[in-house]
């Protein structure tokens, strides 16, 4: 509830020109939400550099395959640093194919999420 509300925050006051949405994200005092604020952003500018300026390994993970999965460029799974990037790859090259189980076993349900709109 609390991460709602504060992207709703982030929106209506980004969209007013009255805050910079980035700026609010970063002094979030919660480290998670924090961290699903910028991965939210990210996302939203579907730009994997901002993934980097997430603290938690796997929500950053996450955040570059969410990304990758919308682009379809398996080049962005390149720049993660666990073993989500074999993953990342897979899923992307089959939902390049429309491999009805392309979404199988991604651990984040967010992701998961992401994947299964992008599958169609």
């Amino acid at each position: 509830m609390k991460l709602y509300l504060l992207l709703l925050s982030i929106l209506l006051l980004g969209c007013c020109g009255l805050l910079d949405m980035h700026t609010i994200c970063e002094q979030t005092s919660d480290p998670a939400l924090r961290d699903r604020c910028m991965s939210s952003l990210a996302l939203s500018d579907r730009n994997i550099t901002k993934c980097g300026e997430v603290k938690n390994l796997t929500t950053k993970e996450y955040c570059m395959m969410k990304i990758a999965i919308i682009t379809l460029d398996e080049a962005e799974c390149e720049h993660m640093e666990t073993s989500l990037t074999d993953q990342c790859k897979k899923v992307v090259g089959r939902i390049k194919i429309n491999n009805s189980l392309a979404c199988a076993g991604i651990a984040d349900n967010e992701t998961a999420e992401v994947c299964r709109i992008r599958v169609g």
